[in-house]
């Protein structure tokens, strides 16, 4: 079975997101349950405080309102389980560094 070329880069910007702090593994099936949209990675993270980060990784870089919309309430939804803040990064194509960061209240 062979992979795709943006399974592959989200493989590899997986490993590289995950090496840096605490991988969450976040259920598909319980952010639908409560309207929110499915993550492509997520981590807890601690510089100052605790804070989750969503990233979304798309080939073109850029996401849709709706889509931004779902992933806020994904995000909101982990900020309220773990009581921390939330962001969320959307990294486009073979860039590690961040195309848009939104900070969550």
């Amino acid at each position: 079975m062979s992979i795709s070329k943006g399974q592959s880069e989200e493989l590899a910007y997986s490993r590289k997101i995950h090496s840096e702090a605490m991988p969450l593994l976040v259920s598909p099936l319980i952010l639908r349950e409560s309207g929110a949209g499915q993550v492509d990675l997520a981590i807890l993270k601690k510089t100052s405080q605790w804070e989750v980060i969503v990233y979304e990784i798309k080939s073109s870089g850029h996401i849709s309102f709706l889509q931004y919309k779902r992933l806020k309430k994904s995000a909101h939804y982990l900020a309220m389980i773990f009581d921390c803040s939330a962001r969320i990064q959307v990294i486009g194509p073979n860039d590690l560094s961040i195309a848009k960061d939104k900070k969550l209240n």
